[in-house]
């Protein structure tokens, strides 16, 4: 963050420091608790009798595990990439950043998919330039989320860190800081439509149906 700033206010930064580590500690003082409540430990064990049941479940109780892998997989996958040029065509520079986000959430989805079911079973070939033009949108969408998140923590440290000594500049620097960031974030909007067409084109859903 400090080199997002002319070299004259870097400095300025150093009270947002001790705030940022406070807030780390806090944070990871939670998700330890979290991880050992009863909360947690209930849940894995919920889940190690679900997957139990299901196995001394009768076949005929269950008919969709007779289907082959790859025409789940492929059904998924179609549905889940789908769904994804629906949600991108439906978002302009205008649109709010919950939107970019839940994208991003669903491809997310994709690429799980065909990184562990797509290149075993349809090909690299077929598979790899797809998860290449994702990647691409990923990149882009995850730096705008990045940036939303950074700005929206730099706002709610600003009032403590005025309390500190050398405050005032620190403050100012993190406003000026706010600006690249808000200002990447554009950018990121401004990239979005490219690297989405690459995912959507009309030959990426020819292969796609052909495909999977």
């Amino acid at each position: 963050m400090r080199e997002l700033l002319p070299d004259a206010i870097r400095d300025d930064l150093g009270p947002l420091r001790p705030v940022l580590v406070h807030g780390r500690l806090a944070a990871r003082a939670d998700m330890a608790r979290a991880l050992m409540s009863a909360r947690t430990t209930n849940l894995f064990e919920d889940w190690d009798r679900l997957l139990e049941s299901l196995v001394e479940l009768a076949a005929e109780d269950r008919p969709l595990a007779r289907r082959p892998i790859g025409e789940v997989a492929g059904k998924r996958i179609t549905k889940v990439y789908k769904r994804i040029v629906r949600m991108g065509k439906a978002i302009d520079p205008s649109s709010p950043a919950t939107d970019y986000h839940e994208l991003r959430k669903k491809g997310k989805e994709l690429r799980y998919l065909l990184e562990l079911f797509g290149v075993k079973l349809f090909g690299e070939e077929t598979v790899g330039p797809m998860v290449k033009s994702l990647k691409g949108l990923q990149d882009v969408l995850g730096r705008h989320q990045d940036r939303e998140v950074q700005m929206a923590m730099l706002r709610a440290a600003a009032e403590e860190v005025a309390t500190l000594p050398r405050g005032g500049a620190a403050c100012m620097a993190m406003g000026a800081l706010v600006e690249r960031l808000r200002a990447d974030e554009a950018a990121a909007r401004d990239e979005f439509g490219e690297r989405f067409a690459a995912l959507a084109a009309k030959e990426q859903r020819a292969l796609v149906k052909a495909t999977f």
